[in-house]
């Protein structure tokens, strides 16, 4: 307890002594060394919390913003609304690189969307090739805090420390959205529950277009992104 007010001091510890059943003990004068380091240690903690909210803040706003960039979206061609959510993720969400891969005959992922510090767009690779490939297997987020100490990474995103890696999945489509940043620990389980439901949205869109690119037959051709069909 620490008080200006020797009285107020002397008063909480006769009520101390009351609650923990001990010898009361009476404050006979001011330690003004040992108050000094108190006042100290309260403002290094107050400090603290308040940089503690301002960071809990931004990252709350980082994630509802993400999350309304992609609500906001208009595409009309399924490769743009790839590359468009990509951008987002970049920009916003502060991912250093994203890759947007589809699955295609063979067990095969083309990467349609290689941004920022990812590699290999228009690439084929196996699905047993790295994070992405793993996580479209399993149909579930997979999120690694810090990659050195993990033997399974991506190596489409080379340079990423930390990544999340959600799958894509509709009635159409199957394909997986992984994000990576050089920083280990970029990111927190609410990151990862916000590109879950980023790809879910994503995931609609995509569909919808789709299904009206058949209707309107439309002018993009429709070679340029392969459809893999999931059964009912």
């Amino acid at each position: 307890v620490w008080s200006f007010d020797e009285v107020v001091v002397d008063r909480i510890s006769l009520l101390v002594s009351q609650i923990m059943e001990t010898t009361y003990e009476p404050v006979q004068s001011r330690n003004h060394s040992q108050q000094n380091v108190h006042v100290t240690e309260i403002h290094r903690r107050l400090l603290g919390m308040h940089e503690q909210c301002e960071s809990t803040s931004q990252r709350r706003w980082v994630q509802l913003r993400t999350l309304q960039s992609n609500a906001e979206l208009v595409c009309h061609d399924p490769l743009e609304l790839l590359q468009h959510a990509a951008r987002i993720l970049r920009t916003i969400f502060g991912a250093a690189g994203v890759l947007v891969a589809l699955r295609i005959a063979g067990d095969q992922l083309k990467i349609m969307v290689a941004e920022g510090d990812a590699i290999g767009q228009g690439w084929k690779v196996p699905l047993s090739h790295g994070l992405s490939g793993q996580v479209l297997q399993q149909k579930r987020l997979v999120q690694i805090l810090d990659a050195t100490r993990r033997q399974v990474g991506e190596p489409l995103l080379p340079a990423a420390n930390a990544l999340i890696s959600v799958p894509v999945i509709n009635r159409r489509v199957q394909g997986v959205i992984t994000v990576g940043h050089s920083q280990p620990n970029r990111w927190n389980d609410e990151d990862a529950q916000t590109l879950m439901t980023f790809t879910r949205n994503l995931a609609l869109q995509l569909e919808q277009l789709l299904i009206l690119g058949k209707q309107v037959k439309p002018n993009y051709n429709s070679h340029s992104l392969p459809i893999s069909s999931i059964p009912d």
